[in-house]
């Protein structure tokens, strides 16, 4: 839930990952980064539209921070990557369906668009990227769901 506000506290280029937990509590996941540093994930959960990710050098100072449910970052997965490889960009998706008949689980990310609509990534058995797309977001026919967002 903290996740939702946390892009409301700014963060300072080079405050520690102290600094960051203190103000926007414990992080919904922690990655390594090929560098040494280490990306904390901010999860809007189920119903949220937005997953901050910040990233830390190996000293512990904060270079970076961005929320990633956005389409350029949707963009950017591709076929083939591995479901880690997804979580280390996206975070955790909003939903996971199961498709049995198509042979893939699909998991969907809800992120602020005009059109009420979400991205989804269907994950083949092997746990890669199968395929990607953007489509209705199914919690749009919810009566008193997302009006704001317009």
């Amino acid at each position: 839930m903290l996740a939702g506000c946390a892009g409301v506290v700014p963060l300072q280029q080079g405050s520690s990952v102290a600094a960051v937990t203190q103000s926007w509590g414990p992080p919904t996941r922690e990655y390594p980064l090929p560098d040494g540093g280490k990306r904390l994930e901010y999860n809007g959960g189920t119903w949220g539209a937005q997953t901050w990710m910040v990233d830390f050098n190996p000293a512990g100072a904060l270079v970076a921070s961005q929320n990633v449910r956005a389409e350029a970052s949707f963009n950017a997965i591709q076929p083939g990557m591995t479901a880690a490889e997804v979580q280390m960009r996206l975070g955790l998706p909003s939903e996971f369906k199961s498709y049995p008949r198509q042979n893939e689980l699909v998991w969907g990310y809800r992120y602020f668009s005009a059109f009420c609509q979400w991205f989804m990534v269907g994950m083949n058995p092997q746990n890669q990227v199968a395929t990607t797309s953007y489509g209705p977001d199914p919690a749009c026919d919810r009566p008193g769901m997302f009006r704001s967002r317009l």
